[in-house]
């Protein structure tokens, strides 16, 4: 008789780490798993997905003044940003529907909890191991299973600390600094000082802060404990680009989860406007965490008058509405940017 397993996926507010995950997920058919995905919407996700989506926790941003940021304030913004998501996210009415709340008081909440364990289980909770440690209330919640991380980029030092993987920055450069494994003196006395500076800031700035919010939702949960039980790290990294390090048998790094093996035909309109494109084509995007409808009107113009200026054809990915329209940009809001990238290198 084949085992029916059902995973837990905590992916918050990254789309890479759910691109990833989604694409090597053992959830799907052929092997009869389930699958909650705790993260962004899903679309035309497996059958046995059932998807809770947090979108709407993304919210307009101005990252233009990153660039002038130096790594401790950057460090600051980030943890405080996603303290500000953990709560906009864990009490919003998103997750009451995933534990069939229908109203947000304290007793009725600890009342549901308490059917909802009853009911459902899984096998494994995979959580994206960045600065959402305040999910650690539904580790509690569903009664401590298998406690996987992932970190789609870096290689940040506390969670080298959860598993008890060494760490040196003596030789490991953080990646808040463009330093390489051959640091000079200067550069590993900066290394070792913000390395120590992240993980004491991890561990009493936020750390009690993601306590505070899990012991709302699950009186009792000890974050601190949940943070060193890690069965599996799994980090998003290609160490061909990077430096060699001392990995722990239960600390892989695995590459490439999101490229797709058929990557799929371009809609119409976009296939159209690449063919037409004489002078060639430019695919722009910012990604998917920096939306370019997000930027100031300053940037955003000098962004379209540039870009308008070339003889090639720009697609360019884009959310909102713009003033300006040249005519060699296509603005869309969604692109299958591996078909855009497989058609570039057919020809």
């Amino acid at each position: 008789m084949k085992m029916r397993h059902r995973y837990f996926f905590v992916s918050t507010n990254s789309i890479i780490f759910y691109a990833q995950l989604r694409t090597s997920s053992p959830c799907n058919e052929k092997r009869k798993s389930e699958s909650y995905v705790e993260g962004n919407g899903a679309s035309n996700p497996p059958p046995n997905y059932e998807n809770v989506d947090l979108s709407f926790s993304y919210v307009s941003k101005d990252c233009t003044g990153l660039r002038h940021m130096g790594a401790y304030a950057l460090l600051h913004q980030n943890l405080w940003g996603a303290n500000y998501i953990c709560r906009h996210q864990l009490f919003s009415p998103a997750i009451n529907e995933l534990i069939t709340l229908t109203n947000n008081t304290l007793k009725q909440i600890q009342f549901k909890f308490t059917c909802y364990r009853s009911n459902k289980t899984f096998d494994a909770i995979i959580i994206e191991q960045l600065w959402y440690q305040c999910y650690y209330a539904l580790v509690k919640h569903y009664n401590f299973p298998v406690l996987i991380g992932f970190l789609s980029v870096g290689n940040l030092p506390y969670v080298m600390d959860s598993v008890g993987n060494p760490d040196d920055p003596n030789f490991n450069p953080d990646m808040s600094y463009p330093f390489t494994d051959r640091m000079t003196i200067n550069e590993r006395i900066v290394n070792i000082f913000y390395t120590t500076y992240t993980r004491l800031y991890y561990r009493y700035w936020h750390l009690p802060k993601a306590q505070r919010m899990a012991n709302e939702l699950t009186p009792g949960t000890s974050v601190y404990d949940i943070d060193k039980n890690f069965s599996l790290v799994i980090l998003g990294n290609n160490h061909v680009f990077g430096y060699p390090k001392p990995l722990l048998p239960h600390v892989i790094e695995v590459h490439s989860l999101h490229i797709s093996e058929n990557p799929g035909s371009l809609p119409e309109d976009i296939g159209e406007f690449l063919d037409n494109a004489q002078d060639g084509a430019i695919y722009f995007s910012l990604g998917s965490n920096l939306q370019t409808d997000q930027l100031p009107a300053g940037p955003l113009t000098a962004l379209c008058n540039a870009l308008g200026s070339l003889k090639q054809r720009v697609l360019w990915k884009h959310d909102g509405n713009t003033a300006i329209h040249p005519p060699n940009i296509k603005f869309v809001k969604w692109v299958p940017q591996q078909a855009v990238l497989g058609k570039a290198a057919q020809g």
